[in-house]
């Protein structure tokens, strides 16, 4: 493996760690509001209040291990997929290391790291949706950690299960990460050309800004794929078309944007966090490897 590769997997990893314990209040709002059919919360901040009441702050961080480990997991890819994509694109068209690639083609690098990392997330994504659920009564056994609720899960449907909902992991994951590196690499150009720098020069508050918007576009661009794959993951769901079909058919176009708002909120400080520590651990590791 590269040097390049191990500075990428080694920022993407750090960057993951921190964003992840941000945005997981968030993420657990959401994917009880996306699997509730019944009307049992008003909206995002009456989920957070009675989860709260009811559960403690154990119940926010409810499942928390899994996504960390995957966080870390999920970065370490996502940056070292979308790297190896852009050497791979500079060397197809025989462009020197330092040449900028365009926007369009820094895009469709973040595709082939979406489609990478959505092998890593699935799994991850399963295990959290079921421990999430599990205090509602919406799942079939109650685990005590994320392990157990691993183990339990493939021993009742194999390794597959595990993989329950990877459809719309994969609808999810494409584009948005072509939206989240396009955006992202198109504001840091423009503040670039504002303030007449280089990237590695921004200051980190237009990082941040760069990131969270990047962020915005990232869950904006199929959010439907993201409810339907929390029910898919918390329920005995068999496909993807079949479980958009039912959302659809008991909530509308609404049932399928469910959550869309507290996910915006979640994004925006989640995201703003991974690309300031992602370049400022890569700008450190530059310097000293």
């Amino acid at each position: 493996m590269s040097t390049e590769a191990v500075k990428d997997i080694t920022a993407g990893t750090i960057s993951g760690i921190c964003s992840k314990m941000i945005e997981y209040p968030f993420d657990t709002v959401k994917v009880r509001l996306h699997t509730d059919s019944t009307g049992r919360y008003k909206g995002a901040m009456d989920c957070f209040v009675s989860t709260y009441k009811t559960e403690g702050i154990k119940g926010i961080y409810r499942g928390v291990g899994s996504p960390i480990a995957g966080a870390m997991a999920e970065n370490a890819t996502l940056f070292w997929a979308y790297g190896l994509a852009q050497r791979t694109v500079k060397g197809y068209y025989g462009m020197d290391e330092k040449e900028e690639l365009s926007l369009a083609q820094l895009s469709l690098c973040g595709s082939v790291s979406g489609f990478a990392v959505a092998h890593v997330l699935s799994p991850v994504e399963r295990i959290k949706c079921l421990m999430q659920l599990q205090e509602i009564g919406l799942t079939k056994t109650k685990y005590s950690n994320f392990v157990q609720c691993a183990i339990g899960t493939i021993k009742e449907g194999g390794l597959s299960n595990l993989f329950k909902g990877h459809s719309s992991m994969l609808l999810r994951e494409l584009p948005g990460n072509a939206a989240w590196y396009g955006c992202y690499e198109s504001f840091c150009k423009l503040f670039c050309s504002y303030r007449d720098c280089k990237k590695s020069e921004l200051p980190a508050h237009y990082i941040a800004l760069s990131g969270a918007l990047g962020g915005c576009a990232y869950w904006s661009a199929f959010f439907p794929a993201d409810v339907v794959g929390s029910n898919m993951r918390g329920s005995n769901a068999t496909s993807f078309s079949a479980t958009f079909k039912e959302i659809y058919a008991r909530e509308g176009l609404r049932g399928l944007y469910k959550g869309w708002g507290v996910t915006m909120v979640r994004a925006f400080p989640a995201n703003a966090a991974i690309f300031v520590v992602y370049e400022n651990v890569r700008k450190e590791l530059d310097n000293v490897v």
